[in-house]
């Protein structure tokens, strides 16, 4: 790769880059580098390409973060761009296309994944998603049972939003983020207590990021944002546009004969009970169709008969009536320079026959002949076409596993004696389980729901402060903090 002029300043984030020239220009790279690149689908550029940011005025400086946001700036101005879903670039589009001015006057900034700090005067504010008490409140990890009028059969948990389905009467219910709709209860307004939805006899649930889908009389419903299709593959849609939502249970096609749904960033899949394997929404990987087609229709998975599916953001994987894992979706990202290489359609991963998977972003963890093990995903290799795993890891569960559950650093599983056990970093929202008896287990990010013996439903979860959309001023026990001198 080459710049079209002397580099002066250059920043890192965790999935692009971005220099400034001596023509006081920035070129940005990978995954996030490439300002017309569609949002808000997250996913890598299907060219590995520099690109100037356009409409910015000369700039000296520059902020990236590690998701999906940077800045450039000269003296206290900014103009920011990219991923704002946290309030991190203090404006309120999800997704800013061109640079726009950050408001407040900050001599210098730096930009996390979903909060941002900036320096005015001697003092120091931080603003967008308090985790860890990254903008100067406090987070804590928290158990709480959940108030539901009946037992729980089923639960769906996304990093956002939680729902479950009670036992006796197959009822609905969701909680937490509503922005897109993805509660069901015909709103966008958040949610502390468990709300109804309005769908009976509900068997299972799955959910999404920004939305839910729930399988009901063997049939698919799917509802919240709809920006690629993903709730509502019949229903016309601005393609990326977080206005795209749908608020109520929404039919999906005419499936039938359902036996599992799963939820993943803008895509859904279901596995009919004969084993195939539907998909809808951003692709068959989660992406958009490197072809440019219209991919948002209902497909079919092709050479597939799955006895089950796990359906991760941007990863799907899926076990066989012989055992054999097949995954397909987001395998790296164009941040080195290179083409990423992305999974249309399903490969088989060398390893020994599974009876449970669980798959995340780019780790998969599976129940072998040969114990519990988990994986993780490396870029494909190019001469075989096969997916490269890193060396497995022996998990310290007993074996048989009965469920797997992957977070953003830990996962669960429910061993032989239906007891919990979980393993992971600590304070990305690892459960401390008992050892209660578990009929199931889910997780979404950095939160944690098992139900228990007699239905009660229990999660662990990570309490996050609402996002903080106005800096907040940090403060040490002797005052402001801190001198920028």
């Amino acid at each position: 790769m080459e710049l079209p002029d002397q580099v002066v300043a250059m920043a890192s984030g965790g999935l692009f880059n971005c220099a400034v020239t001596a023509h006081q220009e920035v070129y940005c790279w990978g995954a996030f580098g490439d300002p017309d690149y569609e949002p808000p689908l997250n996913r890598p550029s299907p060219e590995a390409r520099i690109r100037k940011v356009p409409l910015l005025p000369p700039v000296d400086r520059l902020a990236v973060g590690m998701g999906g946001a940077a800045c450039a700036g000269r003296g206290s101005s900014w103009w920011c761009w990219g991923d704002n879903g946290t309030g991190q670039l203090l404006v309120h589009p999800l997704w800013i296309e061109s640079p726009e001015r950050l408001p407040g006057g900050f001599e210098s900034l730096a930009l996390g994944g979903t909060h941002a700090c900036g320096v005015r005067g001697e003092r120091v504010y931080c603003w967008g998603r308090d985790s860890y008490g990254s903008t100067g409140r406090a987070a804590d990890l928290q158990r709480n049972t959940v108030p539901l009028p009946s037992a729980v059969a089923a639960v769906g948990v996304s990093p956002e939003h939680v729902c479950a389905v009670t036992s006796d009467d197959g009822a609905l219910y969701c909680w937490g983020d509503n922005y897109f709709g993805q509660l069901g209860d015909g709103s966008r307004t958040d949610r502390v207590e468990p709300v109804r939805v309005p769908l009976d006899g509900v068997t299972g649930v799955a959910a999404g990021q920004g939305h839910t889908c729930a399988l009901a009389g063997s049939k698919v419903y799917c509802w919240g944002l709809n920006s690629h299709g993903q709730s509502a593959p019949a229903q016309q849609f601005e393609a990326g546009s977080p206005d795209s939502v749908v608020l109520q249970p929404t039919e999906v096609g005419s499936l039938a004969g359902v036996a599992e749904v799963g939820a993943g960033d803008f895509y859904s899949c279901a596995r009919l009970r004969d084993g195939r394997v539907w998909c809808w929404g951003a692709g068959p990987a989660g992406r958009r169709a490197p072809d440019g087609l219209d991919h948002s229709r209902l497909r079919v998975i092709p050479r597939l008969r799955a006895s089950s599916i796990s359906v991760g953001l941007g990863r799907t994987c899926a076990i066989d009536r012989q055992g054999r894992v097949w995954c397909w979706g987001r395998s790296l990202t164009a941040q080195a320079g290179t083409v990423p290489d992305v999974v249309d359609t399903p490969r088989q991963l060398m390893m020994p026959a599974a009876s449970v998977v669980s798959a995340a972003d780019d780790t998969i963890c599976a129940d072998t002949e040969n114990g519990l093990y988990c994986w993780y995903l490396f870029p494909s290799d190019r001469e075989t076409g096969t997916d490269v795993l890193a060396e497995p890891r022996h998990m310290p569960f007993d074996s048989p596993a009965k469920a797997i559950a992957l977070g953003v650093a830990h996962v669960c599983v429910i061993d032989a004696t239906d007891r919990m056990r979980c393993s992971g970093q600590a304070g990305m929202g690892l459960p401390q389980p008992d050892d209660a008896v578990v009929r199931t287990v889910a997780v979404g990010g950095k939160t944690t729901c098992a139900v228990l013996e007699e239905g009660q439903l229990v999660c662990w979860s990570y309490a996050l402060p609402p996002i903080t959309r106005e800096p907040n001023l940090i403060r040490t026990e002797e005052g402001p903090c801190c001198s920028a001198r």
